[in-house]
């Protein structure tokens, strides 16, 4: 079944199904039947037999395990596993009865097929109790049938991922940082050798002040030295298609789906409604749909109606704004190099310059608004009201020969944002959980939005394996146990995100000049503190999270304090890189409201 929906959110299938997934598992039931009997009927009409040797066995052992020894005790399915396993049977008798004939040319294998047949059911059954005994087994049952080829995937998959986007990697001119907290992360996924294929590290940091004063910092190079990785931009086009690239299963991946609406069932699940009128139910439902959160707003109107008072109106009206940012990519300048970073600061807004690999510069305009607004209140901006700004800070000078109109010019795209900043308290509620620019939003002059919510996803996949890890082999997550390990989670993260939250507002007033004492000391004390302002961002990353269940990438350097969760190699790509997706599909882009 599809046990999640959301705009970047992740339900875990649920045990009990709507009648519609009903419906569909009987459909599954039916289906497979008809395959074994049509299986059976071209082996004796072919005489030989009707799937490889290795996948059939493997589908038996499934099977047994899954049918037999640890059984599903809810519904349909015993009578449904006695059904397929007896056609199972006879489909494996009409397989070891041909298959000599297709084994003429190899006497031995010829000889033994019976024997074959045998350790290889007994082999499967053991890789399948492996997983029941390592994962749960109702994880275990799905990635089980995806050892037994895509042919064998009837069990399902633990989750999906809904983009309310029609496609996953749209091209909108953003670009990302990539951090060490993140990067490492990545690392660890298998997936920042493709990234940084794409990127080129920076190396030096470059600050020009209105009164033509600059200097010149390392943090970029004590970054890669410190931790084994840098600061480097991608754009977000590229990076969400090396995401959903390396996704090992691209089916559980939809989109044109946007959510309306989330309910609590009976029974522990939580339905989920889109607007096309889908629905989909699951155990838990993860939301990273972005800063304009259709997923945050439903879990503050369930806690209001099961617990009023937990979300309080300060808290729901936290949200403001007091910068907006244009942001685009051009084309080179030759006078400006790969590797360097140039922040031009001035009072009321600042423009930070990347220039990229294959002739690309990434570009950012941050600029302060007359007034802090509210969430609801705050003005809204179109693209023609960007390129006006734009054209009216066209002599603004980034290097001493370079203005920001040579940058203009050369442009080939861009859009504006809002700038909301915010921590939320209340990260979770029942079984409905938000990660990401959901929780948190900063402005991007410290780069740590993406890298944050990456951390999130991170955080939230180790809580969830520890409690599944911990389960017994027939034991579903109670919604005690659920909201304990979702507490845990968002205390961790809330703590950690609100030290980053608070440098980055500093960093953004300082850069913008926000009052006579920032000035005073981005201009007089930063360019001759010496490794004491660079020092504070690193201890910042220095406690970042990483996932606990695979090992550490060897190029991590001696700036990371060893981790004290037990590390454990074990294939998590539907947790891990589902959150990351999710995340990176929330990072801010154009306003759209």
């Amino acid at each position: 079944m599809d046990p999640t929906d959301v705009n970047g959110q992740v339900t875990f299938e649920s045990r009990e199904a709507p009648l519609s997934v009903a419906v569909l598992g009987t459909g599954i039931a039916v289906c497979w039947l008809a395959n074994y009997v049509g299986m059976l009927c071209k082996s004796y009409q072919d005489r030989t037999y009707a799937m490889a040797l290795m996948p059939l066995c493997c589908n038996f052992a499934w099977e047994l395990v899954h049918g037999f020894i640890t059984p599903e005790k809810n519904g349909m399915w015993p009578a449904v596993y006695v059904c397929w396993s007896g056609l199972n049977v006879a489909v494996i008798y009409a397989a070891m009865k041909f298959a000599p004939n297709e084994w003429e040319h190899a006497p031995l294998v010829q000889r033994n097929i019976r024997y074959i047949f045998a350790i290889s059911i007994v082999g499967w059954i053991t890789v399948h109790l492996a997983l029941v005994i390592h994962m749960g087994p109702h994880l275990a049952q799905g990635w089980g049938a995806m050892v037994c080829q895509l042919l064998l995937s009837a069990a399902g998959i633990d989750c999906i991922v809904l983009e309310k986007r029609h496609e996953i990697a749209p091209h909108e001119g953003a670009s990302v940082a990539i951090l060490p907290n993140g990067g490492r992360i990545l690392a660890q996924l298998g997936l920042y050798d493709a990234v940084a294929g794409l990127i080129e590290p920076l190396y030096l940091s470059h600050v020009r002040y209105p009164d033509g004063f600059h200097f010149t910092s390392d943090y970029p190079t004590t970054l890669q030295q410190r931790f084994g990785f840098g600061l480097a931009f991608v754009e977000r086009q590229q990076l969400l298609q090396i995401l959903y690239s390396f996704f090992p299963q691209k089916a559980s991946i939809h989109t044109n789906k946007a959510v309306v609406r989330l309910t609590q069932l009976e029974g522990g699940a939580v339905a989920v409604y889109t607007q096309d009128g889908s629905c989909y139910a699951g155990d838990m439902v993860v939301g990273a749909d972005g800063i304009h959160s259709c997923v945050r707003t439903e879990m503050w109107r369930l806690a209001d109606l099961r617990r009023p008072g937990l979300v309080t109106k300060q808290e729901k009206s936290g949200l403001t704004a007091e910068y907006a940012c244009i942001f685009g990519i051009s084309s080179t300048i030759p006078e400006l190099k790969v590797g360097h970073q140039i922040t031009s600061v001035d009072k009321g807004r600042s423009i930070i310059v990347v220039p990229a690999r294959h002739g690309r510069l990434f570009w950012f305009v941050v600029l302060k608004l007359d007034t802090a607004y509210r969430y609801d209140s705050a003005p809204r901006f179109s693209p023609p009201d960007a390129a006006k700004l734009c054209e009216q800070l066209k002599d603004l000078l980034i290097t001493e020969n370079i203005d920001f109109g040579r940058l203009w010019l050369a442009r080939e795209t861009y859009s504006v944002t809002l700038l909301e900043e915010n921590v939320f308290q209340t990260w979770h509620f029942g079984r409905i959980v938000c990660i990401g620019d959901n929780m948190h939003k900063m402005t991007p002059n410290l780069g740590q939005g993406a890298n944050c919510a990456i951390e999130d996803a991170a955080a939230l996949a180790n809580e969830l394996h520890r409690a599944l890890g911990c389960a017994s082999l027939d034991h579903q997550l109670s919604d005690m146990e659920i909201d304990g390990l979702l507490d845990r989670f968002s205390k961790m993260q809330f703590a950690r995100v609100r030290r980053i939250f608070q440098a980055s507002r500093i960093v953004v007033r300082m850069h913008t000049s926000d009052n006579p004492l920032y000035r005073l000391v981005l201009r007089y004390y930063v360019p001759y503190a010496g490794k004491k302002p660079m020092e504070l961002m690193l201890k910042l990353l220095a406690d970042a999270t990483a996932l606990c269940f695979i090992p550490l990438p060897q190029r991590c350097g001696a700036g990371w304090p060893k981790l004290t969760c037990k590390e454990k190699r074990v294939r998590a790509w539907t947790w891990a890189s589902s959150l990351v997706i999710l995340v990176v599909l929330s990072l801010p882009t154009k306003l759209k409201r």
